[in-house]
């Protein structure tokens, strides 16, 4: 057997075996944090404080650079807003477009929560904004349903 053959079956042989050996299972990820573009932060901070019981962990402001971030917390759920000098609301964006139309990237984030009826109760005592009524999931057969923060993010909470 040639020299050309033997390499080329060596290559064949280890090919896969090198390609399977450098694959490995990941680990599953832990939701960490939701970032979120505000318009307003004082307003922003003071809904996600009031309505969802979210406290104020630590803040950054830099004037020069034309930001302002707070970092929030209720639970295991963390919540970081950003407001940037220049950021411009959806609809201002969309005002010309067809309706339905949306802007690509971030739709809406979703928390479960175990008293689901306070939380509807609370909501609606705060005056949140619904997108929606409270609707069942087929696939999980859970209640959910979909609020709105001050610059019209969607929040979806789902029945634990």
């Amino acid at each position: 057997m040639s020299s050309i053959k033997k390499i080329i079956i060596v290559y064949c042989i280890l090919l896969p075996i090198m390609g399977f050996s450098q694959k490995s299972e990941l680990s599953p990820p832990e939701a960490s944090f939701s970032a979120v573009i505000v318009l307003d932060m004082e307003v922003s901070s003071t809904w996600y404080q009031n309505t969802l019981g979210f406290e104020i962990l630590n803040e950054t402001h830099n004037a020069e650079r034309g930001f302002k971030l707070q970092n929030l917390k209720h639970g295991n759920v963390h919540i970081e807003l950003i407001e940037i000098k220049g950021t411009m609301a959806p609809t201002t964006l969309l005002e010309n477009e067809p309706k339905g139309s949306r802007v690509g990237g971030f739709f809406k984030f979703g928390m479960k929560v175990s008293d689901f009826d306070q939380w509807v109760s609370h909501l609606t005592d705060s005056k949140a904004e619904m997108h929606g009524e409270v609707v069942i999931d087929p696939i999980s057969e859970k209640r959910m349903l979909i609020i709105k923060d001050p610059d019209g993010n969607r929040i979806q909470l789902f029945e634990k």
